[in-house]
């Protein structure tokens, strides 16, 4: 467990993480807020969120949420699913399990052309990406 504090701080750079409502008192969840983000960089960030799941203490945690509010849902189209095959594969297993929950923002949807069918169905879409990061920040969700 004393990897898991450096670990949250390393990403608390670059990510948001925070819960909703946890099933384990005095442990909120998580949540990770992206913007501009890699294929290979939530390559990782899923496979944190696997390791974290792994830990006997926080088996029981809401899933991490993961907005994604930037050019990385491309990855995520089913135009890209060929390209991206291990990331999605990654990202539905995960999301099968309740490790993590992927949810779209639909305002940066539309400013980007895209529709709801054009996402694997696991993911989740949002009416607004930031206020969604905003009401979890407030419910005490913690930065991933």
């Amino acid at each position: 467990m004393k990897w898991l504090a450096p670990l949250l701080m390393l990403l608390s750079a670059s990510l948001a993480a925070a819960p909703l409502q946890s099933p384990v008192p005095d442990q909120p969840g998580l949540m990770a807020y992206l913007v501009k983000h890699t294929p290979s960089e939530l390559e990782l960030l899923f496979q944190r969120a696997a390791m974290l799941a792994d830990n006997e203490s926080i088996r029981s945690h809401e899933p991490v949420v993961f907005i994604l509010h930037g050019d990385e849902t491309f990855a995520f189209l089913n135009a890209n699913a060929e390209k991206n095959a291990h990331l999605i594969s990654l990202a539905k297993a995960l999301d099968d399990k309740r490790v993590i929950d992927v949810k779209v923002c639909e305002i940066w949807m539309q400013a980007n052309g895209v529709s709801r069918d054009e996402l694997p169905a696991f993911i989740d879409t949002v009416p607004d990406g930031p206020a969604l990061g905003r009401q979890l920040r407030a419910a005490g969700y913690l930065y991933f």
